[in-house]
This record gives C-alpha cells, sequence and structure tokens, in this order.
C-alpha cells in the first residue's frame, strides 16, 4: 500500500479549493471551498499518520509536519470565522481567466 501519492493530492486539494473559492462569486461558497480545504487538510493528517505506522516517515519528520498541519489549520479556521463574520463582504470580485 502506497499513500504517498493519494497524501500529495490530498495537499495540493487544499489549496487548490482555496483557489477556487476565492474565484467564486460569494462568500458563502467561498466558505464551502474553505470548508472542503479543511477536509482535505483532515485527510492529509491522516495519510500522514498511516504513512508513519507503515514505515514510510519518521516520527520525526512527522511531528514536523504536524506542527504545519496545525498552523494550516489554524489559519483557515481564523480566514473562515473572519469571512463568516465579515459584514462588509457579501460578494467576490471575480478575476477574468484569461491572462
Amino acid at each position: 500500500m502506497c499513500v504517498t501519492p493519494q497524501r500529495r493530492r490530498a495537499a495540493i486539494s487544499v489549496s487548490s479549493n482555496i483557489a477556487e473559492g476565492s474565484g467564486r462569486n460569494s462568500k458563502q461558497e467561498f466558505i464551502r471551498f474553505i470548508n472542503i480545504a479543511i477536509g482535505s487538510l483532515n485527510e492529509v493528517e491522516s495519510l500522514v499518520f498511516i504513512s508513519t505506522e507503515l514505515g514510510y516517515l519518521k516520527n520525526s519528520e512527522l511531528i514536523k509536519i504536524k506542527e504545519i498541519i496545525n498552523k494550516v489549520g489554524c489559519l483557515l479556521g481564523a480566514f473562515k470565522n473572519y469571512l463568516e463574520n465579515s459584514k462588509r463582504l457579501t460578494t467576490l470580485n471575480s478575476r477574468p481567466t484569461k491572462l
């Protein structure tokens, strides 16, 4: 069982969902994508623990990764709270899809 590719996909999903949510037209949609990003972060955490149990990661690596996961989780939670409590932010400006 190789969990590394799944762990990578879940990690990429965190930032991808934040990016996708920021391009949506409403605050509620953005919050929904932040929630999905938080779920992906939880998946990363689970896969990191599994990787450690299977011997793919050392305990020292687990500790470092867990610290990063906790920091990202705190930032996402704070950002979600900001969006939920912001009265001025009701819609988001869309950016053009072409550069």
